[in-house]
Formats: C-alpha cells, sequence, structure tokens
C-alpha cells in the first residue's frame, strides 16, 4: 500500500487517486461510519512546493463520494521543516513543534472531524495535529491508508 501511494505522490498517476480514496472510504465506512461530519486533510509542507498536493486531492475526492464538507486551508503548516522520513521520533517530535496552525477556529467549534494523511510512520504528524484540532472541536477522527516500515524510534 505504501508502494502504491509513493507511486501516486511521485508519478501523480491520475486513476491512483480515485483508487486510493476508493480504498480510504472502505475503512473509513467499515471502522468510523459516519460519526463525522467534516473531513480535514493534513496540509502539506509550504516550502515543497508540488504540481499537486496528494493528499488534499485525495481528501476532496472523499468528501464527494461521502457528502461530507472538507475544510482545506484552515489547518495549515506554516513552516517548512524538512522530510520527516529521515529522522528519528524525538526529531520529529521537535521538528514538528508548532508547526501547525488552525486559521479560524470558530470553523470547528462543535465539529466531528475526520483527519486524513497518507502513511503513518511514528504518528507524528497525526498526533500534531490531532492535539491542535481538539482544543476547537467536538472530537476527532484520524486514518491513514499505510503503515511505514521504515520507522527509526531510536
Amino acid at each position: 500500500m505504501r508502494k502504491l501511494i509513493l507511486l501516486y505522490k511521485l508519478s501523480g498517476i491520475e486513476p491512483l487517486k480515485y483508487y486510493i480514496s476508493g480504498l480510504f472510504l472502505e475503512i473509513i465506512n467499515s471502522s468510523i461510519g459516519k460519526e463525522f461530519d467534516l473531513i480535514i486533510p493534513v496540509p502539506p509542507d509550504p516550502g515543497r512546493k508540488k504540481v499537486f498536493e496528494p493528499v488534499t486531492e485525495i481528501a476532496v475526492l472523499i468528501s464527494k463520494r461521502s457528502g461530507v464538507d472538507i475544510s482545506v486551508g484552515n489547518l495549515i503548516k506554516r513552516r517548512t521543516t524538512g522530510k520527516q522520513s529521515s529522522l528519528n521520533y524525538n526529531q520529529r517530535l521537535k521538528n514538528l513543534n508548532r508547526a501547525f496552525i488552525v486559521v479560524d477556529p470558530e470553523k470547528l467549534k462543535g465539529k466531528r472531524v475526520l483527519l486524513i494523511d497518507d502513511v503513518y510512520t511514528t504518528g507524528t504528524t497525526i498526533n500534531k495535529c490531532s492535539i491542535l484540532l481538539r482544543k476547537y472541536t467536538s472530537a476527532i477522527y484520524a486514518v491513514t491508508l499505510a503503515r511505514s516500515s521504515n520507522i527509526n524510534l531510536e
């Protein structure tokens, strides 16, 4: 699954986003159901400009296919942090310290949020975003499609 996601992220093969969003929906429907009313993708790093934003594009498709609203641009990554993949757990925590902000907390008030990311390695990104969002929402559900085996917990 990780290889499939990386293929989509690196090559931008358009049909893959439909397949990947369908897999996300299967997981969401079987484990979470309709217990959320807003989808938020983990925001991209502002310093890594890409032709497209894979997680956001997949989240948009999940929103369209599920009928659940999406919020893009309210949770943002305000600074470039460098790639997490080469860092150990403690370095990842420090690297993401105060990296994310919520632009308009009022839009999250009372919402049950589904946080979407593609690959879970140590959980640092999902955890940092969840802790921040939990200050403003009534519930947070997080889903990723793949688990990385490249984990360095030194």
